[in-house]
């Protein structure tokens, strides 16, 4: 009794065949660059492109402290 309420509760995993072949995803890369340009971002600017924001304001302090405008 307790098996097949198992049973009904967790039924077997069905086996996937071996002859099956892995196809792997198509990917598309869009870039939206200008042919020959190539952009001039600095490391702060470049944070910002990317979206880590604790990274943006670890740059932002740095350059301040090394310019001795914050101690």
């Amino acid at each position: 009794m307790i098996r097949w309420i198992a049973y009904k509760i967790f039924p077997p995993i069905p086996e996937i065949p071996d002859d099956s072949q892995y196809e792997a995803p198509e990917i598309e890369v869009e870039n939206f660059n200008i042919s020959k340009k190539v952009p001039d971002l600095n490391q702060i600017e470049c944070a910002l492109y990317i979206g880590d924001t604790s990274k943006v304001i670890t740059l932002i302090m740095l350059r301040l402290v090394n310019k001795k405008a914050v101690s």
